[in-house]
């Protein structure tokens, strides 16, 4: 049995992923991951998708229709 090192999943995520960081009060991250394992997703979707609504219901904008990067350059 073979394992993927972390490094290679570093590389794989910065490639493919961005980032965003958010500073939340003490306690609510451990509030939000409790929430996410109750409901069998997780904090990232969570996130997402409360985005996702809100900038729907507020901004009529979906997100979900971002433009892709060309990755053929």
């Amino acid at each position: 049995m073979s394992h993927t090192s972390s490094a290679v999943k570093r590389r794989y995520n910065a490639k493919t992923y961005d980032t965003a960081h958010a500073y939340l009060k003490k306690g609510q991250l451990a509030y939000l991951k409790q929430i996410a394992e109750d409901h069998g997703t997780s904090v990232s979707s969570l996130i997402i998708t409360s985005l996702t609504k809100y900038l729907s219901e507020e901004y009529g904008i979906d997100f979900t229709d971002y433009p892709y990067p060309d990755t053929t350059k």
